[in-house]
């Protein structure tokens, strides 16, 4: 099991994080998950991911980790959530998608991480939740960081949830690529952040590279202020050093979706509900 330690006070919302890398295969996280009875996982080498903007068009093949949740019972559940979760590899972080999406999360460890407001805009509220079991389909892109990179992006976090403000500074629905660029303060130069860019602007590179720049993207290509366009661009543009995986949940029977849905060599097919 990864040595993995999250600590969460509910009293001052203070997130400890304790990660070191693990070197681990695909195959094996499929095994670890494939236990007690369940035989649900599997692994697709060379799936094709697409990306398409304007004349821009790009695809990749990635490995990704079929985990079927076909006729699973709330017990079973768990406990399928549970041997993915100590299987992940703890230097990998993850942005769980779901169709349509119009909302981005950021999980490490067995959390995830949201900028979001429950009410008014004027309120924002930075989230902190446990990693839950999807209730439909779900792709989870996971991303690798460098241990430097990890530890960067535990201090932003950190100083996210001691002062929300002084770190992201107002929401905004638009969103932007620009910012103060610190750890401690990274708030838009124009407008504010919203759900994605608060992330992919992250600061977190060795020279303050932010996230999207670590990923070849460029601040002036506004793909980290969508979470459907964030996604897409994702899961078909960044390296593949840097995508070692992703996992998609699927409804169906895992040889149904084997069959059908996530394919080598073919296209998956997944709404990422860009606007």
């Amino acid at each position: 099991m990864p040595d993995i330690a999250i600590i969460y006070i509910y009293r001052r919302m203070d997130v400890q994080f304790d990660y070191s890398p693990l070197q681990i295969s695909l195959n094996q996280i499929c095994e670890q998950i494939n236990t007690l009875g369940y035989s649900g996982a599997a692994v697709v080498s060379d799936v094709i991911f697409r990306y398409k903007e304007y004349s821009n068009r790009i695809k990749s093949a990635r490995d990704v980790l079929v985990v079927s949740t076909h006729g699973l019972t709330e017990a079973q559940k768990q406990n399928v959530l549970k041997n993915y979760l100590a299987a992940t590899p703890n230097n990998l972080i993850s942005f769980p998608l779901r169709e349509k999406t119009d909302h981005l999360k950021l999980r490490i460890g067995e959390l995830t991480f949201s900028h979001t407001y429950p009410w008014i805009r004027q309120l924002p509220k930075f989230e902190v939740e446990p990693y839950a079991f999807p209730r439909g389909r779900r792709m989870d892109v996971m991303l690798k960081l460098t241990p430097s990179e990890m530890q960067n992006i535990k201090i932003y976090i950190k100083n996210i949830r001691r002062w929300r403000f002084g770190t992201l500074g107002k929401f905004t629905d638009e969103g932007t690529q620009y910012g103060r660029g610190q750890l401690n303060s990274n708030r838009a130069l124009k407008g504010g952040h919203n759900c994605t860019s608060w992330i992919s602007t992250a600061p977190i590179g060795a020279n303050k590279e932010i996230l999207l720049e670590l990923l070849g993207g460029k601040k002036s290509h506004e793909i980290g202020t969508n979470p459907g366009w964030w996604g897409s661009w994702l899961v078909a543009t960044a390296p593949k050093d840097r995508i070692p995986f992703i996992t998609v949940f699927t409804t169906m029977p895992l040889e149904a979706s084997l069959a059908t849905e996530v394919v080598t060599a073919q296209p998956f097919v997944w709404d990422y509900g860009r606007k």
